[in-house]
Formats: C-alpha cells, structure tokens, sequence
C-alpha cells in the first residue's frame, strides 16, 4: 500500500502565516564554502582550504634556493563521459573543467553512497589530491623540476541532510565556543606563599589565529615588565626593540612623560627636539641611559671590532667621565625624570626593567644590550628572542650569523602570513581595543557611497 501524507491538524486560533526556515541550508552553505567543490581549481575564492593552501605555501628552505609552490587542489575522481579520460598526476581536474583530449566536461564518479557507506561500515568521503610545483634557483635562472598531484588524504563530504557518515555512522557537527583572537587585557591577584601583601599583575595577551601567542606582563611581585612566547619566557624590552622600539627613548617615551633625548656636544648636552642645553650635573635627579660606540676585541677572533651598546648610567658623574673619555663616543643620552617614573600609572616598572638589562656587568663593565656597529638594537632584540626559542642552536654560533638567522626567524614567524595570521576578527578586535576607533558614524564613513554605483542605489530604495 503507498504511504499518503496525512493532513496536518492545527489545534490553535492562528495558522501559520510563514513556512519554517530551511535550517540545514547553514550548515551546507558553510561546508560548500569551506571546500568549494562546485567550482573550478583555478576559479575558487581565497577562503576555506583555498585559503590555507595558498597562505602556507610557498616551502622554501633556508637558503632560498629551493621553493616548492601551491598551484590547486582537486577532490574526488572525475572521468569524461565521452572518451572515459581519467585524470593523471600532472592533470588538475575539478568542477567544469573541460577534458583535454575530447573537450567534454569531466563528470565527478562518486565510489560510493552515502547509503552504501552506512550498510558497509564505511566512512563518506573522497580523495585530496594537491598540485604542487618545485622550483630550483640556480645561476641560470629558475627552472621547474616537478609538477605533480600528491595524495593528501581523505576528506569527509557532508550529505544531503547536513551530516557526516563516519565508519557507518551519522554524525553532526556540534558548534564549540573557543577564544576569540585579538587583544585581551587581564587583571589578576597574585599572593605568594606566606606572603601577607596581595599584589596585583596586569597581562595583555595576542592571540592570533595561526602562530604564536604573545602575552605581555607588569608584575608587581617581580617589579618587572616581562612577555612569553608559547609560554616560554622572554623579556619584554627584547620583544619591543624587535617590534621597532629600539632605543630607551622609544621605549621610555611610550610609557612615561618628560622624557627627552640629548646629543653630546663636548661636555654638553642639547635637546635633540628644543635645542635646549644641559649640563651633566643639571640631571641629577634622572634616570639616564646612554648609547656609546666604541672599539673592542673579540676573544673568540683577537680583533678589534666596532660596538655599539645602550648602558644604564647611574648618576651625572659617571657621566661626565663617560663624556671625557676619548675611547668612547656618546651618540645620545636618554634622561626621565625621577618624579614623572614614580608618579606614572607604570609605576617605575618599565623603566627598572631596562635598568636592570642596560646595568654594566662585570667583568668588562658593559652592559648586555651591545652589538656590533653595523647592526642595531633591534637586531639585539631579534638575537634575544632567538636565543629563548632556540637555545641549542645558538650556543656555537658566531654573533653575525646569529643575528642574521634571528633576523630571518623572526621575519618568518610574526611577519608572514603563512607563518603569522591574526585573522579579520583578530584585527577588528585590535583596532576597536588599541586604537579606539569611534563606534559612531562620522563624516567620512559616508565615502562608501561613492563606490556604490547608481544602479545598486536605485535597487535598495526600490
């Protein structure tokens, strides 16, 4: 007998006046654009496995001589309905894609149903296969060495219903709350063991999408600004300095007021913005970091070489001789005020961190912040962070190539975006936080409108 529908019974005053929504239209929109089957390999969007292909790829290896570069994907089988051509290892075949010897449009050949895979225990899928080109530079030129499709795995297909059929069974996906990316602020208590005063950290964390995560610390219980990397400590002076703050001016200016920079002048000091003149015993109630030049032997090769090197100064006096010292050249000084470190919103927490980097040590009575002269701080800072996430290697290194392959790593992985990925949310989020872009419309967001042609005015007030 053939199964009628029954009529539907409403027991209310009121019938429906809208059809429900089709739900599972969410979800298989979502996966289509996540995969984009129905497109051809050269016509997809930058979005989906689309996008994580072409932001992972180009591999090259340290020496830039050797590049291996995404050219398209492909999933499933597909075969022409007129020649039954099958597509080979250097063929890209996809949806709408014309078959090379007869023309006809190649056809997806599904191994089996979703029926099928739940009667046999089998799991709906269909073959990844990614197309890739290695390139070789040599002194000719680049030439292509290969060009290949390559077995990448299995990937599931969602069905008409909106699942999954994985080892015979039906499954859904299930949405999952995960932490946003962007900036975060956090204000936490930290009471040490037999410890009867509370004190207080204030963390900044970036959390991108893809790559690692920073956080920044003020702690008051080390009285120290430090930073982590993937939770592997680093200090928080160094990760400035790599990001452009390469000096104790730059990094001063940027937390506290009053702070100024002077340029030597014999045994005078001017004020690099006003002009102004100081004397070395005018600063005596200031913090003052100094950055010197001067020749020094390596011990490793019994040469000379020339440094630079930003060092703390503990009071006018000492710098004075530092001034008359005809070994040594003064490029700068960097003077704060003690009352303006004091009575900041920082406290003396930032300023004490660079003392205690910047602080001469024995036995040579230098600082650590020195490099040679034909680099700068903020290679320092790159050699530093290096020196936190790859301990082993650098220990038998010579300084210059260490500071070039610092240089490099940290190129690749905050500065690239197959390396680093804060995502559009990511970046909203930074900008809403950080620069506090008004949430209001203001004069120039109406400039969109003149991108908007008049036919697509017209269509909207129609």
């Amino acid at each position: 007998m053939k199964n009628v529908a029954l009529p539907r019974k409403f027991f209310g005053r009121r019938r429906e006046i809208l059809d429900p929504p089709y739900l599972l239209g969410v979800p298989k929109a979502s996966f289509e654009d996540f995969i984009q089957l129905r497109k051809a390999p050269h016509e997809r969007e930058n979005k989906g496995l689309e996008y994580i292909f072409r932001t992972s790829f180009p591999f090259t290896d340290p020496d830039g001589n050797v590049s291996l570069e995404y050219i398209g994907y492909e999933i499933g089988d597909w075969e022409c309905n007129i020649c039954s051509f099958k597509a080979e290892s250097d063929f890209l075949a996809g949806w709408g894609v014309k078959c090379p010897n007869c023309g006809g449009t190649l056809s997806y050949r599904e191994k089996y149903t979703p029926e099928e895979c739940k009667v046999k225990g089998l799991t709906y899928s269909a073959p990844l296969r990614v197309m890739f080109r290695l390139k070789l530079k040599t002194k000719g030129g680049e030439r292509i060495v290969s060009q290949r499709k390559v077995y990448f795995g299995e990937v599931p297909l969602m069905t008409e219903w909106g699942s999954f059929i994985i080892n015979g069974s039906e499954r859904v996906i299930v949405n999952q709350l995960i932490r946003s990316t962007g900036v975060f602020f956090e204000e936490k208590e930290d009471k040490q063991k037999d410890a009867t005063i509370t004190r207080i950290i204030y963390r900044a964390s970036i959390i991108p999408d893809k790559g690692s995560r920073i956080e920044f610390e003020l702690s008051g219980t080390t009285d120290l600004f430090s930073a982590r990397i993937d939770k592997k400590k680093a200090s928080g002076i160094a990760i400035l300095r790599a990001w452009g703050f390469e000096t104790a001016y730059e990094i001063l200016s940027s937390f506290y007021e009053g702070v100024r920079k002077l340029i030597p002048r014999g045994s005078v000091l001017f004020d690099a913005h006003t002009g102004e003149e100081y004397r070395p015993e005018d600063l005596e109630h200031h913090y003052i970091f100094a950055i010197l030049r001067y020749r020094a032997k390596l011990e490793e090769a019994h040469k000379e070489k020339e440094f630079i090197e930003e060092r703390y100064v503990e009071d006018w006096e000492n710098l004075e001789l530092l001034l008359g010292d005809e070994r040594i050249k003064v490029e700068s000084v960097t003077v704060v005020p003690y009352e303006r470190a004091v009575k900041s919103a920082y406290a003396k927490i930032v300023v004490d961190t660079l003392i205690a980097e910047t602080t001469p040590r024995e036995p040579d009575k230098m600082s650590q912040v020195k490099v040679p002269a034909e680099f700068s701080f903020r290679d320092y800072g790159y050699m530093e962070i290096y020196k936190k996430l790859r301990l082993v290697e650098t220990m038998t290194m010579e300084i210059e190539n260490l500071i070039e392959r610092a240089r490099a790593y940290f190129e690749n992985f905050f500065k690239h975006i197959t390396r680093y990925d804060l995502s559009k949310v990511g970046r909203v989020k930074i900008n809403a936080k950080v620069h506090k872009l008004p949430k209001t419309l203001k004069p120039s967001d109406l400039d969109l409108l003149d991108s908007l042609p008049p036919v697509a005015l017209a269509e909207d007030v129609g």
